[in-house]
């Protein structure tokens, strides 16, 4: 069960994997077909929760994870077996279905570049008024693709591309006491070297000039991979400060997101933040705040405003829609001309 005052009320993975693919977005004006120069559509990949861990599939199906919390697991539990899926308007949010729209609003599109790391808010808002906010963590994942036709239903097989590490082994290595005897030689194969690392420059600034015009499909790719916290309080630097901590164990631990251990780090960090309350709200002479600290980093979570105080959130510019301009020009007329005939009374 939730918490009703939790910190973070669920953290959501939104881009693409192997199990999903991509497809394109068709546009009334495209007639291009080609996988690495059209807008593609991404997916919400996970939501977890404080006690639920959700896997959308292809077909509008999902996974439940039965090991989530794997705390609580036990094999009396009476949870859904891990292959269990349950019709997706069950599950998933209707305002999470529109959520890639938000975490990536300009279109997706094959990259062979990687881009940096970023961060942006949102605030969403629901028809009864109630708000929520988001922090969310753009960052690249490396794909291959699989098949260069798509499948019958338009969608395009991926894969993570993995650097298979190669050790070579020096045959002939040159002892560290070499000297050149011969002034000439060595000066005739420094220039020979440096005509070739010319040419290689050349050749790489021609590759690169080619490859952005031109992409081969055999080449590995990026694609952006966005990390969302969603929460019910206005907690924007701990929110921050949360998926920073989360951003540099990936960094540290090299952990890509569509491996196994990149999801047993965003079950523990859901567990623990959608399981941390947030302070009450203060009263009198009573305030409270919480802690939130381990081996290197501390999160203060402060009591939040006052929600019994009268707050007028409205837009001035309603005003000058609302009222007669006209009348309002009179009456700032006769003000001023009281104002003045006052002041000449008085001399």
């Amino acid at each position: 069960m939730s918490l009703l005052n939790a910190f973070i009320d669920s953290i959501v993975c939104v881009g693409f994997n192997s199990e999903r693919g991509f497809t394109i977005k068709k546009q009334f004006d495209d007639n291009n077909d080609s996988p690495f120069q059209s807008s593609i559509k991404p997916y919400v990949l996970s939501m977890l929760t404080a006690d639920q861990a959700l896997y959308p599939q292809s077909k509008d199906n999902e996974v439940i994870d039965q090991y989530y919390p794997s705390i609580f697991y036990s094999k009396s539990s009476s949870v859904l077996p891990l292959n269990t899926k349950v019709p997706k308007k069950y599950i998933i949010p209707i305002a999470y279905n529109n959520l890639p729209l938000f975490c990536l609003p300009e279109d997706v599109k094959i990259s062979h570049q990687s881009e940096e790391s970023r961060i942006h808010y949102i605030v969403f808002t629901q028809e009864d008024g109630k708000r929520s906010y988001a922090v969310v963590l753009t960052f690249p994942e490396k794909f291959i693709l699989k098949s260069i036709e798509p499948d019958e239903d338009g969608r395009y097989e991926i894969e993570p591309y993995v650097v298979k590490q190669v050790t070579k082994k020096s045959k002939n290595r040159i002892p560290s006491s070499y000297r050149y005897e011969n002034n000439t030689s060595h000066r005739s194969s420094t220039s020979s070297g440096a005509s070739r690392m010319r040419e290689r420059s050349q050749s790489n600034t021609s590759l690169r000039t080619s490859n952005t015009n031109v992409f081969n499909a055999s080449e590995p790719f990026y694609l952006p991979h966005c990390l969302v916290l969603i929460s019910s309080h206005t907690y924007w630097t701990a929110m921050q400060e949360t998926i920073s901590i989360i951003h540099d164990e990936i960094l540290q631990l090299k952990i890509e997101p569509s491996s196994n251990a990149y999801k047993q780090l965003i079950q523990k960090y859901a567990f623990l933040a959608c399981n941390t309350p947030t302070p009450p709200i203060p009263c009198d002479h009573f305030s409270l705040s919480f802690s939130i600290s381990n081996n290197q980093y501390l999160i203060t979570l402060d009591p939040p405003i006052n929600s019994n105080r009268t707050v007028l959130d409205l837009d001035l510019s309603i005003l000058l829609l609302k009222l007669n301009i006209g009348k309002l020009l009179g009456d700032r007329a006769s003000i001023t001309l009281s104002n003045l005939g006052g002041e000449g009374v008085s001399r």
